[in-house]
């Protein structure tokens, strides 16, 4: 499969790698208009062309694209990759803000793979498949943002919000579906909201409370309740489950009774996500299933993105 990259930013190398590990042949890169950055990245993993421009990259013969540029651009090359008709894997979140990917967009186009990578973590997808067994379930969501910040101006907020926060947001409407009903309390100060506690409904009748902050030192951490069961993703690339819990009683050392959270299951980080960026492996064999044709099972589409970017907006933002 031949594929050529549009970006040679710092993302560039996990995406490359990944491509590699999975069988693409390197066929071509570019960033910029006479990038600098570019032929660096060309040379040091063996593209077989480099090219000075988006145009000139398009012209050749390729299999699919991946788009890996900066958010305010992303859109436009996206568009003018759609003249080649081929498979496009293009970096999350497409686009600053949802009201850019309403219009005269096909939203459900097939062979486009958004990357939202942690939908492919080995930790995730054992949650889906917990989730796929259940009827109803309660969660607890914790999303801080720019946790080593503890101070930020309006534009980094808005900026972190629909650049990074929305990968939790994806990971919500892709585990629990879209929201049907979404009641907030936020906290404002003198920059927009700085805090904001969220209570979510879904179609199965599943709830889930959302707690998001900025500038607060905290872990982002998925909590699911379902089944006897408390299965913990903090960090999310580890999966806890726990099934029963442990009285201790007081003693002279400590003198109050403690409780243990009892886990009987063991669960390992594929090696996937140990020896390369967690998700990008996984993601670039469904994009190869996709440029052979083969239908989306995890993967996010641009409708997709429009969600998590909708849901980062009503929850985080004004």
């Amino acid at each position: 499969m031949k594929i050529g990259f549009i970006g040679a930013g710092n993302i560039s190398k996990y995406h490359i790698e990944a491509a590699i590990e999975t069988g693409f042949k390197l066929t071509a890169i570019c960033g910029q208009q006479n990038s600098i950055r570019a032929p660096k990245v060309g040379l040091k993993y063996g593209f077989k062309n480099i090219c000075n421009n988006v145009e000139d990259l398009l012209k050749l013969d390729l299999d699919c694209i991946a788009i890996i540029t900066p958010t305010k651009i992303a859109l436009e090359i996206y568009r003018a990759a759609l003249e080649t008709k081929l498979p496009i894997l293009i970096e999350k979140p497409v686009a600053p803000i949802p009201e850019l990917l309403a219009g005269k967009i096909d939203l459900n186009r097939e062979n486009t793979l958004v990357g939202y990578n942690r939908r492919f973590y080995g930790s995730i997808q054992e949650l889906k498949n917990f989730l796929n067994n259940v009827n109803k379930t309660q969660s607890h969501w914790n999303i801080p943002e720019m946790s080593w910040a503890p101070v930020q101006t309006e534009q980094e907020r808005k900026y972190f919000l629909m650049e990074n926060s929305v990968h939790c947001f994806d990971l919500i409407n892709y585990l629990l579906g879209v929201p049907t009903s979404i009641q907030s309390l936020k906290q404002n100060n003198h920059d927009g909201v700085n805090s904001s506690s969220s209570v979510l409904e879904f179609p199965n009748g599943s709830i889930a409370t959302v707690t998001f902050n900025f500038g607060i030192p905290a872990n982002t951490s998925i909590d699911i309740y379902s089944d006897g069961k408390n299965i913990c993703v903090k960090p999310l690339e580890i999966l806890t489950t726990y099934d029963s819990i442990l009285g201790i009683p007081a003693s002279e050392e400590i003198p109050y009774k403690r409780y243990k959270l009892i886990s009987s299951q063991e669960w390992t980080l594929p090696k996937e996500d140990v020896f390369f960026k967690p998700g990008f492996v996984q993601q670039y064999k469904e994009f190869y299933s996709v440029v052979n044709g083969k239908q989306m099972k995890v993967g996010a589409n641009l409708q997709d993105a429009k969600n998590a970017l909708d849901l980062a907006a009503k929850i985080g933002g004004q």
